[in-house]
């Protein structure tokens, strides 16, 4: 674990909205597995999947690391080490660090998207005003122009 892998995850995860008082840039210098829960909790919400919510016994945390494994793996192709994981200190910053890092890239591209100004949700052609079949003709031409250059 270094001081930028932790900064660089506390940064992500502030930037996602994640702001528990205890997550702090020197939490994970000990082991701590419920900050580590939390966290992974956090990110994989904002996949839209749900971990299991007890997790009170040594047997409880090992079904939540293997099954927050599991959804990453599913769900963003990440595949997270479980053993880093569970030891809840540095080796598993590095782990949150490439789910965090992921949403991250999402929520940016989404935050550029909305910055073009919907460009995503205007149609790629206008339809004519008036009745349906105004430009019967154009249609015709432009249907037939597309077969012609699919068969090429």
């Amino acid at each position: 674990m270094s001081h930028r892998e932790t900064r660089a995850l506390s940064e992500a995860l502030l930037t996602l909205g994640y702001t528990p008082a205890h997550a702090r840039r020197y939490a994970y210098r000990r082991p701590h597995f419920t900050l580590l829960a939390s966290t992974l909790s956090f990110l994989l919400e904002k996949l839209n999947a749900h971990t299991l919510a007890e997790i009170q016994t040594e047997h409880d945390r090992v079904a939540f690391v293997k099954h927050a494994a599991e959804l990453a793996l599913n769900k963003t192709r990440i595949k997270l080490n479980p053993k880093a994981l569970y030891a809840a200190d540095g080796r598993a910053v590095r782990e949150l660090n490439k789910l965090a890092q992921y949403l991250l890239s999402a929520h940016a591209a989404a935050a550029a998207a909305l910055e073009e100004g919907h460009a995503a949700e205007a149609p790629a052609f206008e339809l004519a005003s008036g009745a349906p079949y105004a430009d019967v003709e154009r249609t015709r031409a432009l249907s037939s122009e597309l077969v012609q250059l699919g068969a090429r």
